[in-house]
């Protein structure tokens, strides 16, 4: 049998439903550059021999392969659980740099430093971590997913374990710098397992899910640091963590799976999958390791920041989510000198961040998709990259007010429940922009979905570096009203680097060309 369907660049192709290379007629790349359809009806004869999602309103994109091996084809419980073991480890490391700004004030009374020095416990943690993607994407694409997060959680415990047991300055600041470096895999690489297992129509709501237990890692941290610390000391909430990277670990090895699966290969040439322990230490990935290149997987990263939208939206998300760490980091020493709380009581006042990171995912679940269908429905079925980056006008809004609210609560000293509401608006509105980034890099560059999303690990981890090292200073010289109206302004300047997008990023797209990694 013999149908008529049409491939991305408006020309038609004759094939057998059963033809292999259906997988290529929806070429995501090209709809990628002109926008992607998932309606049916918008295809030459109803998308017949296309494969569709079950209810058959969706086009799959891309298409998935023959293979039961494509993660693609996998059962949903399968997905789910691969994504909790990712989320699992990409939980700490954020986790772990904002609980230091609970620990800090007693480290600097213990150790008998400034409390500006103390912050360097912040700030050298941050910097390592963000630039930690390049790497762990490089190995990544190279010796496979599973085996680069398990050996780099490995390593990550023992980090830990030297945090815990540090008993200098020093020595805790190198443990930081170290930890830096090797407990971000998960961050970096989560983008990358949402682009193997997914299709284009989930990864806004994955995106959403996904996130938001990173985005709420910076406030459980120290939530629960100030009540170790309150009642048995730093140490503990350094143990604490210990266990959690462990819980990663083991997660890895009960359910980790192995997702890289090239799909311009036939079957016979991808990883043989016989023994999944042998997938975590990627043994079987490493028999068909001639068939990448090494050299290859370390430039990846850099041609992809050569493009020019993805340059700008790094750019913005390091200049939008800066802020929301300062606010995090400086938090418990507003409330520890100008309120007056206790450790215990900064614990409590934590929740603000659960609360708006938990607002900010549920408003996401259907905001982010239900604008898509929306956008579609008035441009002929399309949904282009830059129509996710609309989001982020309500996301702006929410935080340029809270981070002016914040301000103006502490330099006049209005009550501290007027600084929690604002302060969980601004946790809302971050996981807000977050998802709407990471849904553009995905969008715009599927091809180079590891290497996009490491680079908005890099903007929230620099965006963070810098934050928390001119924060104090800043604010001890210009108070906090003027401080942070500041980063309210920073914030909605910013946003013209999405408008800009918004009207030549399809351009620049097309005029810069796919990011390419051929040899």
């Amino acid at each position: 049998m013999q149908v008529t369907i049409a491939s991305n660049n408006s020309v038609e192709k004759n094939l057998p439903i059963d033809s292999p290379t259906l997988v290529d007629v929806v070429d995501e790349e090209d709809n990628a550059t002109t926008g992607y359809v998932l309606d049916p009806k918008a295809y030459p004869n109803h998308a017949a021999g296309l494969q569709l999602t079950p209810d058959g309103s969706k086009v799959l994109i891309p298409q998935p392969t023959n293979d039961p091996n494509d993660p693609l084809l996998w059962p949903s419980w399968r997905k789910n659980l691969v994504l909790l073991v990712v989320c699992i480890c990409a939980f700490p490391p954020d986790y772990s740099s904002a609980m230091a700004a609970v620990t800090m004030i007693v480290q600097s009374r213990q150790w008998h430093v400034p409390q500006s020095e103390g912050e360097l416990f912040i700030t050298w943690g941050l910097l390592p971590l963000a630039i930690s993607g390049f790497y762990i994407i490089t190995f990544s694409n190279y010796f496979g997913r599973l085996p680069t997060l398990f050996f780099f959680q490995c390593v990550t415990i023992g980090t830990a374990a030297w945090e815990a047991t540090a008993t200098s300055y020093n020595s805790f600041l190198g443990a930081r710098v170290v930890n830096g470096l090797f407990t971000g895999a998960g961050q970096a690489q989560v983008l990358l397992w949402i682009k193997d297992m997914y299709y284009f129509h989930e990864h806004p709501r994955i995106i959403n899910i996904a996130e938001s237990g990173i985005m709420v890692s910076p406030y459980v941290g120290p939530l629960l640091t100030a009540f170790i610390v309150y009642y048995v000391g730093w140490r503990w909430s350094y143990w604490l963590y210990l266990i959690i990277v462990s819980i990663g670990a083991l997660f890895i090895v009960l359910f980790g799976e192995e997702t890289m699966y090239d799909r311009r290969r036939p079957a016979s040439e991808q990883s043989p999958r016989r023994n999944r322990l042998l997938r975590v230490f990627g043994i079987e990935q490493a028999r068909t390791i001639r068939q990448r290149s090494f050299w290859k997987a370390v430039i990846r990263p850099w041609i992809a920041l050569e493009k020019i939208p993805v340059l700008l939206i790094t750019t913005y998300y390091m200049l939008f989510f800066c802020w929301s760490i300062s606010v995090n980091v400086t938090i418990s020493v507003f409330l520890t000198e100008y309120y007056h709380f206790t450790d215990k009581g900064i614990g409590f006042f934590y929740f603000f961040g659960i609360t708006g990171c938990f607002l900010g995912w549920l408003s996401g679940h259907w905001l982010h998709d239900a604008f898509g269908r929306w956008y579609a429905a008035r441009h002929s079925g399309r949904i282009a990259p830059e129509a996710r980056l609309t989001i982020i006008y309500v996301a702006t809004v929410l935080m340029a007010v809270a981070l002016v609210i914040i301000g103006l609560c502490v330099e006049f000293r209005w009550h501290y429940m007027v600084l929690a509401v604002f302060c969980t608006m601004e946790a809302g509105a971050t996981l807000i922009a977050t998802t709407a980034v990471h849904a553009y890099f995905l969008d715009a560059y599927p091809e180079a979905s590891g290497e996009v999303g490491q680079l908005g690990a890099l903007g929230r981890g620099l965006g963070g570096f810098m934050s928390t090292y001119i924060q104090v200073p800043w604010l001890a010289e210009q108070g906090p009203a003027r401080v942070y109206g500041t980063q309210a302004g920073v914030v909605v300047a910013a946003a013209g680097i999405v408008t800009f997008l918004q009207f030549y990023g399809q351009r620049i797209r097309t005029a810069q060309g796919r990011v390419s990694f051929k040899d």
